[in-house]
């Protein structure tokens, strides 16, 4: 792109104002803004073949001072201070940042911990090989992806810092979470207690209404994407399968999720599908995988009781420490998600309340799942605030303590239950 530049324009470069260019199409004569008569016929000498607006200013500034020697340039006026937010007047600020620990992989993107060499800050980073964006469809994704996670803002929700790009990757920055995530913490804790599990599930179910009121549907809510930042408090993740509603009543048809954790509606509008890595197998090794398949042969769709769905089996696994559903087929999973084939292990207690929750959530049809309000109200989470304060606390201070810990007789609470229901 060439641009024109006339006295004039410099004069009022100088005045602080935006300066007026013009670009010269097909050789045509283009008239001045500022004096009014074409440019052959300016007062003032016209500089031409541009290539940026960095040599740009410089031709103008080189001009500016060749007028000044021949008597034609314009009054002195006192010295401005730049102001820092036009970034036309100085050249941009490149951020530079220091790459870390690798953190983990999931879809595409492989994320590292970076550090910003300008405020020290710690950040978590997505990077994706444009390699891995050919298809139209991968880049329409990630685009998704991107739009819709920069516009949330919640407590519970990975905060969303910026996005670039090289030659070679797609960065991404993303809120650092220290403490991983809830598979991690299952990992190493096999199971949390009752206490720990209603201080968590609070936080999943806040940050899911709010995702929800955004007409947000997360659709891959799992253990590996619940993460915990330096205070322990839940940050929801990974919105690679979300899906933006146009209206509360609209209907998804794409086949997508985990498979222990997606939802009977999902499976039954599902054509005959092969598994993720191709082997059956559906052990630990491959959780982490999921599908996102197009298919119009869902007679009615799914929307946000999915993730009601997702979150009953996240219940199940953090009192138990084993999905409800799990096998080591995908297609024999998929068969007791169907037919809500599930067991409680004879070797766990779990109390009343949290069992009556579960099975009001894993229930086959979508409408007789309870909302979130509802279940934020049910008994095994309703309890008086300062009893839930306390459970939070005794949960921070021991939520990643090993399950054979010398210290494991600080995590037996005493039972917190609600006057109301005693």
């Amino acid at each position: 792109m060439k641009f024109l530049f006339c006295i004039c324009s410099i004069k009022n470069l100088r005045e602080n104002i935006f300066l007026k260019s013009k670009i010269l199409k097909n050789g045509l004569t283009i008239d001045c803004n500022i004096c009014s008569l074409s440019t052959s016929a300016c007062k003032g000498s016209v500089l031409h073949n541009s290539d940026s607006s960095e040599q740009a200013r410089k031709s103008i500034k080189a001009s500016f001072l060749y007028s000044r020697r021949r008597g034609a340039g314009v009054k002195k006026k006192k010295k401005k201070t730049i102001n820092k937010k036009d970034r036309t007047s100085y050249a941009p600020h490149v951020k530079r940042y220091e790459c870390g620990k690798h953190l983990g992989r999931g879809g595409f993107a492989q994320v590292y911990e970076v550090q910003s060499l300008d405020s020290n800050r710690v950040y978590a980073c997505k990077i994706i090989n444009k390699q891995m964006l050919r298809k139209p469809q991968h880049q329409a994704k990630l685009l998704s992806e991107i739009q819709l996670h920069r516009k949330l803002n919640h407590p519970n929700i990975v905060r969303f810092e910026r996005c670039f790009d090289d030659k070679e990757n797609v960065y991404i920055l993303l809120e650092r979470c220290s403490n991983k995530s809830l598979m991690q913490l299952i990992q190493m804790r096999k199971r949390v207690t009752e206490h720990e599990t209603r201080y968590l599930l609070r936080e999943i179910l806040c940050g899911v209404q709010y995702l929800h009121s955004q007409n947000v549907i997360h659709r891959d809510l799992k253990l590996g994407n619940v993460l915990l930042d330096e205070g322990l408090h839940v940050k929801l993740c990974d919105f690679g399968l979300a899906a933006q509603l146009d209206n509360s009543d609209e209907r998804k048809t794409t086949i997508c999720g985990t498979p222990n954790y997606i939802a009977p509606e999902i499976l039954n509008g599902r054509m005959t599908h092969r598994t993720m890595n191709g082997n059956g197998n559906n052990n630990g090794n491959n959780i982490g995988n999921n599908i996102d398949t197009n298919a119009n042969d869902t007679k009615h769709g799914h929307s946000f009781e999915v993730d009601i769905w997702s979150i009953g089996v996240i219940l199940f696994t953090l009192l138990t420490g084993k999905p409800p559903f799990e096998t080591k087929n995908v297609e024999t999973t998929y068969e007791k998600i169907r037919k809500l084939n599930y067991e409680w292990p004879p070797d766990v207690s779990v109390s009343a309340e949290a069992k009556d929750m579960t099975r009001s959530i894993l229930v086959i049809k979508a409408e007789d799942r309870p909302s979130i309000h509802g279940l934020l109200a049910h008994p095994f989470l309703a309890m008086p605030l300062w009893a839930f304060a306390n459970s939070c606390l005794a949960c921070v201070s021991t939520l990643f303590l090993p399950s054979n810990s010398s210290l494991e007789l600080i995590m037996t609470f005493p039972a917190i239950t609600s006057p109301s229901l005693q």
